[in-house]
């Protein structure tokens, strides 16, 4: 049986939050900053034109500025997501977990 929404979503919240602290790894920390209309205007140029190739183009970077610089900007003010995965044959990103393991957390969608 499982908990209602209202009281499971707070109780894994407090338990992460607690399994955090005992983490030897600090949580990533990232302030969302303005570029210089410089810096935004290339990456733009950049984006648009690898979009007008077809939505499964690779980016050319041959920038001056520094590549997280870049991803930030089209996650931060263009509204894209960036995702780890080498599949280049990607159609949609979605919450779904392909596995069916028993684990108290595990098929979760």
């Amino acid at each position: 049986m499982s908990l209602p929404a209202f009281i499971a979503r707070p109780l894994f919240d407090l338990m992460y939050q607690r399994d955090r602290r005992k983490s030897p790894i600090p949580p990533i920390r990232r302030v969302i900053r303005p570029l210089s209309l410089e810096q935004q205007t290339a990456f733009d140029c950049l984006l648009d034109s690898t979009l007008s190739r077809g939505g499964n183009s690779l980016i050319d970077y041959n920038l001056p500025y520094q590549k997280v610089d870049f991803l930030n900007y089209i996650c931060d003010w263009r509204g894209y997501v960036a995702h780890g995965s080498t599949l280049q044959d990607l159609i949609a990103l979605q919450p779904v977990r392909l596995t069916h393991d028993t684990s108290e957390f595990g098929n979760r969608q």
